[in-house]
């Protein structure tokens, strides 16, 4: 816990390796923060947003003997809190050079994913009724992938054990689907929207630490409060709030069996139309049709999907509310936060805002200039969700 100004990342020491797809072959190593600025002409960037592949981009001059390519592993390192020397380091990024940009006066511009990036492969696959967790699904797609030696060991052990025992709650499990010209992405980003609506619970996915692994946001780390007026560490701030996409005041759900033609055909629909309140008595949802007109959302669901009433109110408990997005640009502060973690907000003052609560971390950029390194986060979810 503390204050951001605890944080400050501006004088941690940095360094950048870059390891050949054969041991014997490893290419030079820049050493330190020095040896970027020495070589780099813009800025080196991070950009790491939940559910998505982590990209690492910059332009430098290419030193003498540093030869590299498509395919080569990547890795961005620091000195971990508290240390001035890179005696004891953190990994920042980890991933493979996809791009290089070949330019005049001996400059190329890198361009660098994480092993997400190659879940933006796309894929057909059938999910049989009910035989996939999020996990075993998660894994699954690994193994198409030849990843399965990168999953956390935990999150392949359980998948393992599920598929002999099969004892998670039903509701732990996909309904049937046929997935196809989706990307494993998508199927995965469906997934968790799916198992979110069954369980309440959400999910995210990450390669942090050299492990490919999926988790509720719910046990992730939650960091230090943010208290009070802070833009002594902050460059500027942006806050949204918005019902123009994915907010919803009425749902409808069907399903129909096309054996009979649509004489079974059913269908539930609900208004969100009672204020109801959140676990500190304040509301959390209401009558929003008056005000804002009907915002529609329909599906088509599973036969097997028998509670659908709970189903129904718990997504509009999830939709009908503003999406809110709090933007902290050029934050001076750590560079260990990661997408889906959680920020304490108290008391805290963004012009004529006041904000409590907890947020969900849901990007994360990190910037390297020659002069000084930023953070820009993107907080949703909790407070702003």
């Amino acid at each position: 816990m503390g204050n951001l100004e605890d944080r400050d990342i501006s004088n941690k020491i940095f360094g950048l390796n870059v390891y050949k797809k054969t041991p014997e072959a490893i290419s030079k190593t820049i050493k330190d923060i020095k040896s970027i600025i020495e070589y780099t002409l813009d800025d080196l960037t991070v950009d790491n947003e939940l559910n998505q592949p982590a990209c690492m981009e910059f332009t430098m001059l290419i030193p003498n003997g540093f030869n590299i390519a498509q395919g080569d592993e990547i890795e961005l390192f620091s000195s971990d809190y508290g240390y001035k020397d890179l005696s004891s380091t953190m990994t920042i990024f980890k991933g493979k050079i996809f791009s290089i940009k070949y330019m005049k006066d001996n400059k190329i511009k890198i361009t660098a994913y994480d092993y997400l990036k190659y879940f933006a492969s796309k894929h057909v696959m059938y999910i049989e009724p009910y035989k996939y967790s999020i996990f075993s699904l998660f894994y699954t797609l690994c193994q198409q992938l030849n990843l399965q030696d990168l999953v956390e060991p935990g999150i392949a052990m359980f998948a393992a054990q599920e598929e002999i025992s099969r004892d998670l709650p039903p509701n732990w499990y996909l309904p049937a689907s046929f997935e196809d010209d989706k990307t494993m992405l998508d199927i995965l980003n469906s997934a968790i929207n799916t198992i979110y609506k069954q369980t309440s619970r959400l999910y995210h996915y990450s390669f942090n630490d050299g492990m490919l692994s999926i988790s509720d946001v719910s046990n992730n780390i939650v960091w230090e409060s943010i208290v009070g007026d802070f833009k002594s560490v902050l460059g500027d701030f942006e806050y949204t709030s918005s019902i123009a996409d994915n907010v919803y005041n009425r749902v409808i759900y069907y399903k129909d069996d096309y054996k009979t033609a649509g004489a079974n055909f059913f269908k539930r629909q609900m208004d969100d139309k009672t204020e109801d309140t959140d676990k500190d008595g304040k509301i959390d949802h209401y009558n929003t049709i008056p005000d804002w007109g009907v915002l529609q959302y329909t599906e088509k669901i599973d036969d097997k999907v028998t509670n659908i009433d709970n189903e129904m109110r718990t997504f509009l408990r999830t939709h009908n509310k503003p999406k809110r997005t709090l933007e902290l640009r050029e934050l001076a502060s750590s560079t260990m936060y990661r997408p889906g973690d959680w920020f304490n907000l108290k008391d805290v003052i963004l012009g004529d805002l006041n904000l409590t609560g907890q947020a969900l971390i849901n990007r994360v950029k990190l910037k390297i200039k020659k002069t000084n390194t930023y953070l820009d986060l993107t907080l949703k979810g909790g407070q702003f969700d």
